[in-house]
């Protein structure tokens, strides 16, 4: 079962969301890149207004240890692939995991 089949973000963050992948995140997938910041903005505890490309997740969303590593399992389950432990290791910003969602469902 996907997240999206269990997280549904109230409309009004919906609407947030796919402005926020239209207007930062024009060569994506809208819908993959909402789904992204659904998950980031509910795993993290942060509003969607907070993610923008740069967003670093310790840094600027104040993410605990264990944080990342909840939130690449949320994404691995919801788009249904493995983030090596290595390659999960470079994912630092929503930038870094929007775009590295996108090469993985493209291939």
């Amino acid at each position: 079962m996907k997240l999206s089949d269990i997280f549904k973000p109230d409309p009004k963050h919906q609407k947030v969301f796919e402005h926020l992948a239209r207007q930062y995140f024009p060569k994506y997938s809208c819908e993959m890149t909402w789904r992204v910041l659904a998950i980031v903005s509910e795993q993290l505890g942060v509003k969607p207004e907070q993610l923008r490309p740069e967003t670093l997740f310790v840094r600027d969303l104040n993410a605990n240890d264990l944080d990342p590593v909840e939130l690449i399992m949320a994404i691995e389950q919801e788009f249904n692939f493995k983030i090596p432990r290595q390659e999960a290791e470079n994912l630092l910003t929503v930038s870094h995991l929007i775009d590295y969602v996108e090469r993985k469902n493209v291939h």
